[in-house]
């Protein structure tokens, strides 16, 4: 009976473990905000103010406002030819500098006084890349061209 028991144990766990598995793997990597670069913010615009999407670029000045209210700053691309005006509310990471590489979720949306472009960004979705993980210890991103 023991030895049955532990069988019958084995068999469930091995089940949820397949069942866990096959989930993870159909549904674990769908992101439901699809990932721009602040290049392809302006060619993928209307995507951009119809949905949620993440933005990613170098975070760029000037800024203004402060913490936890509203926050002000600028992402670029690595070029600097493409520039957006963010909108942040929410805890800005330690990690924040001008230069950095972030990742923001947010929509595109014009300003109907100014007809200004802003990005109004989600409150706490600010991420910062810290790149000193990125880089190698002879200080380049490990990058072959």
């Amino acid at each position: 009976m023991n030895r049955r028991f532990r069988l019958i144990a084995a068999l469930g766990m091995a089940v949820v473990l397949a069942t866990f598995t096959a989930y993870v793997a159909l549904r674990g990597g769908d992101v439901s905000e699809p990932l721009l670069q602040a290049s392809e913010l302006v060619s993928h615009r209307e995507q951009a103010t119809s949905q949620t999407v993440q933005l990613d670029g170098i975070a760029a000045g000037p800024t203004s406002g402060q913490q936890g209210d509203r926050f002000v700053f600028h992402v670029t691309d690595r070029d600097g030819r493409n520039k957006t005006r963010v909108v942040y509310r929410g805890s800005v990471p330690d990690a924040f500098r001008i230069g950095r590489n972030v990742i923001i979720k947010g929509r595109l949306h014009r300003d109907a006084q100014s007809g200004r472009e802003t990005f109004q960004a989600v409150p706490g979705s600010l991420i910062t890349k810290c790149p000193s993980k990125f880089e190698s210890s002879k200080g380049d991103s490990g990058s072959k061209t």
